[in-house]
């Protein structure tokens, strides 16, 4: 599994790295090359991460350049294998403060998936949407309440195409995640989807799907919303 792992690209310098060795570590995740290093959305859950690093050196990225990792939320498919990128290369965690106060203390009831160590936070968003620099890229942090209260996009431009990643807020074709999430609700989905469809992005990086323009998860998720 570590011997076939390759990253795919989406467009230069944005890639797909392949879904992981266990069902836990299924949340997608992408590397985005930046002037000053790598950002790295998703952390998984840490199981995988010697495919991940075999993904990158198999198409010529040094993993060791990854810089930053995002959460799109708290759950134990996306978030909780940051630290290990924290320890190997030094990677800051970014992720919203409600993300930070479940990791770091782990509420079972929030992050489930069994168990992980406390996950410490190095870049906290407050409660509005904020512009970042990170390693040298313009990195817009969206709040999209829905899936989890704290759950959070990452909205950037790459080799001329805009990108958001979203996390679980939606599947495709409108079919939503699950929703036994503490503070789930279906009117903050709904809200957040119309957020991000006004964005009008070229692509949509979901936690689980493929990634493609946003008419099948933003359009498409609203007309089942509204229904």
């Amino acid at each position: 599994w570590v011997e076939r792992a390759r990253a795919t690209p989406i467009v230069p310098g944005v890639w797909q790295i392949p879904g992981g060795r266990v069902e836990s570590d299924l949340g997608g995740q992408r590397l985005i090359e930046a002037p000053d290093g790598y950002i790295l959305i998703e952390g998984h859950a840490g199981l995988s991460f010697e495919s991940e690093w075999a993904a990158m050196e198999a198409v010529g990225l040094d993993p060791r350049k990854v810089k930053y990792v995002l959460a799109t939320h708290e759950h134990g498919d996306h978030a909780p294998g940051a630290y290990l990128w924290r320890v190997v290369t030094g990677a800051k965690f970014v992720c919203s403060q409600e993300m930070a106060y479940t990791l770091q203390h782990h509420i079972p009831g929030n992050t489930g998936y069994g168990l992980h160590p406390p996950i410490p936070t190095d870049i906290v968003v407050g409660p509005k949407d904020t512009e970042l620099d990170l390693a040298g890229l313009k990195v817009r942090a969206l709040r999209i309440p829905g899936h989890t209260y704290g759950s959070m996009a990452w909205h950037f431009e790459k080799s001329g195409k805009t990108f958001v990643a979203f996390g679980d807020l939606i599947m495709p074709r409108g079919v939503l995640g699950y929703s036994g999430s503490v503070n789930f609700s279906a009117t903050d989905v709904l809200a957040s989807l119309r957020k991000l469809r006004d964005l009008k992005v070229d692509y949509v990086l979901p936690g689980h799907g493929a990634v493609e323009g946003p008419a099948a998860y933003f359009h498409d998720g609203i007309d089942v919303g509204t229904a």
